[in-house]
Formats: C-alpha cells, structure tokens, sequence
C-alpha cells in the first residue's frame, strides 16, 4: 500500500467473500444479492461473457447463469431499485438489458443507437448510467455521441455530438434531465435535456489528457462530480457550482484510479467517494468533509487491499454495508 494511505486496512479484509470467474472481469454490478459480471477479453477468437452471481445465506458468493455477448463489455449496472428479477444493463457494440431467472441469464431488449443502425458492427459503447427515476439510459460511444434511451418508449430521447473526441463515460445527477460527460478532449461537459442549444465546460484537465472516467454524487450533496483522468494519480473533486475548480484533489501516490462509485442513497456515508486503484487498494473519501475543511489533499478514512489491481469498484446500490470489487482474476465482496 502506498505510503500516503495512512487510513488502516479495515477488518473486513478477512471477512471477503471472493469467486474466480472464467475469463478476465472488467466491469460488475451490484444490488442486493445480485452481482453481475462483464468480461473484456480481445482477439479475433475472443468469447465474451455476461455472468451473474448470487449471495447465500452464508454470504458466499455463487454462480447463477452466464449468458454469452459478441464484444467485450465495457460497462456493467443494475437498475436503480432492481427487484428479483435483477434487470440490468450492459454496454458493448449495443446497450441490452438482461434479467436473471432461477436458471438463466436472458437478454430481454437489444437498444442500437439509430445514427449507427444501418451499420453491421455500430461504434463501440464506453459507458452507460441509469437514470435515479429508472426511466432512461445514458450511453457514450468512440464516435462523440452521447446517446439518452427512453426505456418506456424503446427509442432515443436525444442523441448529440457531446465531445470533439471519443466520450469515454457518462453520468446522470438525480435530475434526470442533467447529464455529464467525460472525454478524450480533457473536458467534463454538462448538459441539460431542456435546452441542448449549449452545454457547460465544468473541467479542463491542465496539461491536456483523456478524463477516462466520471460519477456524480446522488446523495446529500448533489453538486459534487469526479472524474479521473489517463494515467494521473488519484480523482478529482468538483462542484458544478464552479465551473473550472477543483473542489479537492483525491491523491494517491504511484497508483491511477481504475474505479470509482459513490455511496447509494439514503446510506450513512453520504458524500462519500469509494475509488479502486491500480495498486490494488481500495479507499474511501469524505468529500464534504474535505470542502468544509478547505483541504486539497488527505489521506482517505477507509483503505482494503484487494492483491492485485481493482478494475472495477461498486457499492451495493441496496445498502452501503458492502461492496464489490473486480480485480480481473477475481469478485471480491467486502464488508464496510
């Protein structure tokens, strides 16, 4: 663990629960007793897979189905409030939503973007969030579209060109008619569905490079966003209220951040930031906390050691007891 970690690996580090898929895990949702698993595996020969997993009585985790996808799955989310049925959504060459029975994984709706549709293959999805209200579906893609899905209605809500390159993440606040995104330009954009004639540059990363990846707060404070960018170390914080400052620098010394989530609604760690990094440690932040007190820089008050490097962390969106972490070779479900 880095030197700058002060904060103690939790005590949940023994009280894991850990499963091996098959292939290499990229990305992964969580909500309950659900947890859905994407992998990213390249090559001309490549099979790629939607798994789903279940937690027992004994909180072991446990495979349900798996379903096969034709191009690695780039981003992996449940719906908000997904009930038995465990309806989530992926984003690969197309966005599907899938629901899990007792014995299978079944894709129950296939969205292509309709500027794409005459395409045999369309360009790749990056990301995908879900609105708070469940109603819509955001998706970036490598062509510099941002893509808004009315899932009621099975059509696009609006479709623009957000980003002068690749848009690489996208993210709901809990208005769902405000959107941000994140790209290959170095800009954070934010949006607003009831007038598209402009958008606002909340961030330019200084020197220029790629901003990977992007979550907004959807408890407590609702202004705060973050973002990460191509090999920088650390995520930072920021207020939409002002455009262009950053609110706090998230630090970590030598390790990039892969992944990062905050805490679900209505859980006791509002306004808390839980990042994966390249290092294979996982903390958390109190971001209010840190604006309050003026900091730029502070150690994190919640630290786990995963072994290897973590390409995806999520908090379980049905309680903020646990979360859950893709290190590639391995789920790790871990008590706060």
């Amino acid at each position: 663990m880095s030197d700058e970690l002060e904060a103690p690996v939790s005590a949940a580090q023994s009280a894991k629960t850990s499963y091996q898929p098959s292939f290499f895990a990229n990305t992964l949702g969580w909500s309950g007793t659900h947890c859905a698993v994407g992998s990213f595996e390249k090559g001309e020969n490549a099979q790629n897979k939607v798994e789903v997993l279940g937690l027992d009585s004994k909180r072991q985790l446990y495979k349900r189905g798996e379903a096969n996808v034709p191009f690695p799955v780039t981003k992996i989310m449940y719906a908000p409030r997904s009930g038995e049925d465990g309806l989530f959504a992926t984003a690969g060459h197309t966005l599907q939503l899938w629901k899990t029975t007792d014995s299978a994984v079944e894709c129950v709706k296939t969205l292509t973007n309709t500027r794409n549709s005459r395409n045999s293959t369309p360009p790749p999805l990056t990301s995908l969030d879900w609105s708070s209200d469940h109603n819509k579906i955001g998706t970036s893609s490598i062509d510099t579209t941002c893509t808004i899905w009315n899932l009621e209605l099975g059509k696009v809500e609006t479709q623009l060109i957000a980003h002068d390159k690749a848009v690489f993440d996208i993210a709901f606040s809990n208005n769902a008619n405000l959107f941000a995104s994140v790209g290959a330009d170095g800009s954070l954009r934010l949006f607003d569905q009831r007038n598209l004639d402009h958008s606002t540059i909340v961030y330019e990363i200084t020197p220029a490079a790629p901003l990977l990846r992007l979550a907004w707060n959807q408890d407590g404070n609702s202004n705060l966003i973050a973002s990460a960018a191509l090999n920088t170390e650390g995520i930072t914080a920021l207020d939409i209220r002002r455009p262009g400052v950053a609110l706090s620098y998230l630090h970590t010394r030598n390790a990039a951040a892969n992944s990062f989530c905050w805490a679900p609604p209505g859980s006791e760690y509002a306004n808390h930031v839980m990042v994966g990094l390249e290092d294979g440690t996982t903390v958390m932040w109190d971001v209010q906390m840190l604006a309050q007190s003026s900091m730029l820089k502070a150690s994190p008050r919640y630290a786990f050691d995963a072994g290897e490097p973590v390409q995806s962390v999520v908090w379980d969106q049905r309680s903020a007891d646990s979360i859950a972490i893709a290190t590639g070779s391995s789920i790790q479900v871990v008590p706060i």
